[in-house]
């Protein structure tokens, strides 16, 4: 089997892409790149994975709130049939599903709970820690190796004194 080339690479990548759009199971997606380009499950998985970061990475603040409150919105429905119909079981669980989904809002995008001044200054902080350290650093004097053993170095604090026929590591 030989390796894909770039091009291959990224028209295989763009197909999972559209399937994943288009609501497609990632599984499925998986057996149809399998068959279609003689590759192994595994691969074809990979292609996948690269595809799902792709299209997160392509929807913008607006895309995941609009997506978030069509599903909430939706719920809300079920839970409103689910109640007219007097399927108590129905509408439970689409409370439950209501309070996961509010429940899951930070881990979808930390960025749709922060408001834009919220990200001014969090980016501000983060700026101002990363910036190069101000001030100047003063150095002692400086000693060569030549003058090691010349020099009186009087701030040395002096080693314990033992006697040195006697062996520091016995009890």
């Amino acid at each position: 089997m030989t390796k894909a080339t770039t091009a291959e690479t990224k028209e295989r990548t763009f197909q999972a892409c559209q399937l994943l759009a288009r609501k497609i199971p990632a599984a499925q997606i998986k057996i149809e790149l399998a068959k279609e380009h003689n590759l192994t499950i595994r691969q074809a998985g990979n292609i996948v994975k690269k595809a799902e970061g792709l299209l997160y990475e392509s929807l913008k603040r607006d895309d995941i709130r609009a997506i978030f409150l069509s599903t909430f919105e939706m719920l809300q429905e079920d839970r409103l049939d689910a109640q007219q119909a007097g399927n108590h079981a129905a509408q439970v669980g689409a409370s439950k599903q209501l309070v996961k989904l509010i429940s899951l809002l930070p881990s979808i995008d930390q960025q749709t709970v922060w408001e834009a001044e919220h990200d001014q200054l969090y980016d501000a902080f983060i700026e101002e820690k990363l910036a190069p350290p101000k001030g100047t650093i003063t150095l002692g004097e400086k000693i060569s190796m030549k003058d090691v053993g010349r020099k009186d170095l009087k701030d040395i604090p002096m080693p314990d004194q033992f006697d040195i026929d006697e062996n520091p590591f016995q009890s």
